[in-house]
C-alpha cells in the first residue's frame, strides 16, 4: 500500500536521557508510540464520521477495503494502521533523539481526512497527559484540547513507563515527547526517579 507524508501534522520529537536503552526497551518505545498514533487516528476519523468504528478497515463508510483484520481472535482495530509513524532522524548517542513524521495511506489523501489527521501529534500528547501517570508533566498546553473526547492511552503509556523503569535499573531516566506547530509547542515529560535504597 502506498503511503504519503502528512506534512500538516508536523514532527513528533522524542528525547530520552538515561541509561543506554536495550533493544527490547527501544522496540517497546517504538511499538507503543505507533499504537498511540493508531488509536488517536482512528478516534479522530471516527469522530468526524470518516470511518465506521465497528468496521474501521472500511474507509468513509463505503465498501472500500482499507486494511483487513487478521483472524487471530484479536479486535479488528488491533490490525488497523491508519497512520505510519516513520523515523525521519535518529541520533542514538545519549541522550537518544529522534524526529518522527506521519505517513498516511494514499486512500486517506482525501482533504477531509488530511484535515482531521493534522492534529494527530497534539492529540497523542494530550492523550498521554490525560493518563495522570505519576512522574508525567506537561510543560505547556495548547489553548484548547484538539480532541474533545480523549482517547485512553493509559495501557500504552503504562507499558512504556514500565519498560523504561526496568531498563533504568534504579537510575534516573527521562523521556520527553514534543511537537511544535506554528508558534505553539506541546511537550510531555516522563521522569523515572532513582530508587532510594
Amino acid at each position: 500500500m502506498r503511503h504519503i507524508v502528512l506534512e500538516e501534522a508536523g514532527l513528533l520529537s522524542v528525547y530520552y536521557d538515561g541509561p543506554i536503552l536495550d533493544l527490547l526497551t527501544l522496540g517497546t518505545l517504538q511499538i507503543e508510540l505507533q499504537g498511540m498514533a493508531d488509536r488517536v487516528a482512528l478516534a479522530l476519523l471516527a469522530r468526524d464520521g470518516l470511518i465506521d468504528v465497528d468496521k474501521p478497515w472500511l474507509l468513509f463508510r463505503k465498501p472500500q477495503p482499507f486494511i483487513r483484520p487478521r483472524s487471530t481472535g484479536r479486535s479488528a482495530t488491533d490490525d488497523v494502521v491508519p497512520v505510519r509513524v516513520m523515523c525521519q532522524r535518529i541520533r542514538s548517542e545519549s541522550p537518544l533523539e529522534q524526529d518522527m513524521i506521519f505517513m498516511i495511506p494514499a486512500l486517506l489523501a482525501d482533504p477531509n481526512a488530511r484535515a482531521v489527521l493534522q492534529g494527530i501529534a497534539a492529540n497523542i500528547l494530550t492523550g498521554i497527559g490525560a493518563t495522570g501517570l505519576r512522574g508525567l508533566t506537561s510543560t505547556f498546553r495548547w489553548s484548547s484540547s484538539p480532541l474533545q473526547h480523549s482517547v485512553d492511552l493509559g495501557p500504552e503509556v503504562r507499558r512504556l513507563a514500565m519498560a523504561l523503569a526496568k531498563n533504568a535499573n534504579g537510575q534516573r531516566a527521562r523521556l520527553r515527547i514534543a511537537q511544535t506547530q506554528g508558534n505553539q509547542r506541546l511537550e510531555i515529560e516522563l521522569e523515572i526517579e532513582p530508587d532510594e535504597r
